[in-house]
């Protein structure tokens, strides 16, 4: 059984945590110098044609977020996966493309709704690239295929990489209330050392990584509950005390009247 334990954690646990994790940096990382080198380096043709052939990745980026964002219950206020600005230079108008997630602002971000909706096209949309990556060196196709798989997968890794509104919304969620991000925080620590246990112990294989993570994600949400169910009983037992307390303070002849009277009570009994 132990030997099943520790094969599992390296065959299982850590190649889902860390190959997709090294796969995605990479892929972020490209995105970054794609991005770069169209707006620092590439001619106005180029950029011009890479403004309307990035069009996918912009929506798709806009897409996951959407996605994360009501998986997690984030109050999504307006979507809008694609619109675009004129720019005018010249007498040439140039239009920018962009998209947008808006939250109520009333009902902001917790920490852990920010992380994962700001970072959602990072792993959204890697699950969709690993599979277009081994399409394209492993499938026979023709060179159109090729070529057609091969624009989708760079406009899809240019969408990638999160912004820097992204980035914010994580910092802000936890500058809002930091104790509640520390008490999330604390919530994912139980609930992976049991999810990581049991499947060890079980040998669970999961046909996707994705799987393994959703099964974290239970676990959160019973701890979460349970945490929530004792505070929620030591609050009830807290205020019967302090009423009790208080009755006792109004009254303090109150338990021995009823102690007297059943002193009476018990006498009585014992006459007959």
């Amino acid at each position: 059984m132990e030997n099943g334990f520790f094969t599992t954690l390296f065959e299982v646990i850590i190649p889902i945590l860390f190959d997709g994790f090294f796969a995605m940096i990479i892929f972020v990382l490209i995105s970054f110098i794609v991005k770069y080198l169209l707006v620092n380096k590439a001619s106005n043709g180029v950029r011009n044609f890479a403004r309307i052939f990035f069009i996918l990745g912009i929506a798709s980026h806009e897409l996951a977020h959407l996605i994360i964002c009501k998986l997690t219950g984030a109050p999504v206020r307006e979507i809008k996966l694609l619109g675009w600005d004129k720019e005018n230079h010249g007498t040439v108008k140039k239009y920018s493309y962009y998209g947008s997630v808006n939250i109520h602002e009333e009902s902001p971000f917790t920490f852990l709704q920010a992380l994962l909706g700001a970072l959602a096209p990072v792993y959204v949309l890697f699950w969709i690239l690993w599979p277009l990556i081994q399409i394209l060196f492993n499938a026979n196709l023709d060179f159109w295929g090729c070529l057609i798989i091969l624009l989708v997968i760079i406009s899809l890794i240019v969408g990638i990489a999160p912004s820097a509104e992204d980035i914010y919304c994580i910092g802000a969620a936890v500058s809002r209330d930091p104790t509640y991000t520390l008490y999330q925080i604390f919530l994912l620590i139980p609930s992976f050392i049991t999810g990581t246990i049991i499947v060890c112990i079980y040998g669970w294989i999961f046909p996707h990584e994705a799987l393994f993570l959703l099964l974290l994600g239970a676990f959160y949400y019973v701890y979460k509950y349970l945490f929530k169910g004792i505070r929620h009983l030591y609050k009830h037992f807290k205020e019967r005390r302090q009423s009790y307390d208080t009755e006792k303070a109004e009254d303090p002849h109150k338990k021995r009247f009823k102690s007297n009277n059943s002193k009476e009570k018990d006498e009585g009994t014992a006459q007959w």
